[in-house]
């Protein structure tokens, strides 16, 4: 059983905006990455004659085992006498076009959040795959600003502050009249509790970060909730 962390506070819903995560916070991620292991079985299927439905299932049994990092090493490891390059996988995983969508909820909740407040996105990610992410979301339309922290190098990715300071820049608001809402207690909070954000944790089941807790009041969020209907509330809206 998941309780709340006792760092959480009262937040104010009168913030005059709203900075999102990307990943696990407006879709599931594991859809991403299930829609990268089929565009690369299907690359091994085309050029190297291998069985892309046994490709498949040896990446997402890999994966939902909890490997994580060197899952293509350890599947050109077990082909053998193959001279497939992991680099090649690396590059159709990154480089192909994500069959993901949104959570249920999450469009109606931005066009809502839309006519109240300013909306920016705050993802952490290669530069490349985090912008088709959100072009294959389809809701590019409803942020009036976006920062991907990899613009600024690799250096720069949560917790540093520096892409938080960037977004509510481009907002034109204070800290202290934003909120974050992201789902990785290990990384998103740290840095906008330091600057005096709001901070919301969305912790939704089948989530990467979903059994994960913060190592401190630091690093934990002020709210947490488990549904977008829950969210939609914290944020002084309904959907």
């Amino acid at each position: 059983m998941i309780h709340q962390h006792s760092c959480q506070k009262t937040i104010l819903i009168e913030s005059k905006a709203v900075v999102f995560d990307l990943d696990d916070t407006l879709y599931l991620e594991g859809d991403f990455v299930k829609s990268g292991f089929q565009a690369v079985s299907q690359w091994l299927s085309d050029h190297c004659q291998l069985d892309g439905e046994k490709v498949f299932d040896l990446l997402w049994n890999m994966f939902r085992d909890g490997h994580r990092g060197n899952l293509f090493d350890r599947l050109v490891g077990s082909f053998a006498a193959s001279d497939i390059s992991v680099g090649d996988l690396i590059a159709v995983y990154r480089q192909h076009i994500p069959n993901i969508k949104p959570f249920d909820g999450i469009g109606p909740l931005l066009k809502s959040l839309t006519n109240i407040k300013k909306l920016g996105l705050l993802s952490d990610g290669y530069l490349e795959v985090q912008k088709k992410k959100l072009d294959a979301l389809g809701l590019a339309e409803y942020f009036d600003a976006v920062v991907f922290s990899d613009e600024l190098g690799r250096d720069y990715w949560k917790p540093n502050v520096v892409p938080y300071k960037k977004i509510l820049k481009r907002l034109n608001v204070h800290p202290n009249e934003a909120v974050y809402v992201a789902d990785n207690p290990e990384k998103d909070f740290k840095g906008p509790n330091r600057l005096g954000m709001d901070t919301i944790r969305i912790r939704l089941e089948g989530g990467e970060h979903y059994s994960k807790e913060p190592q401190s009041c630091e690093y934990a969020p002020m709210q947490t909730v488990y549904s977008i209907k829950q969210l939609s509330q914290e944020l002084g809206t309904t959907t």
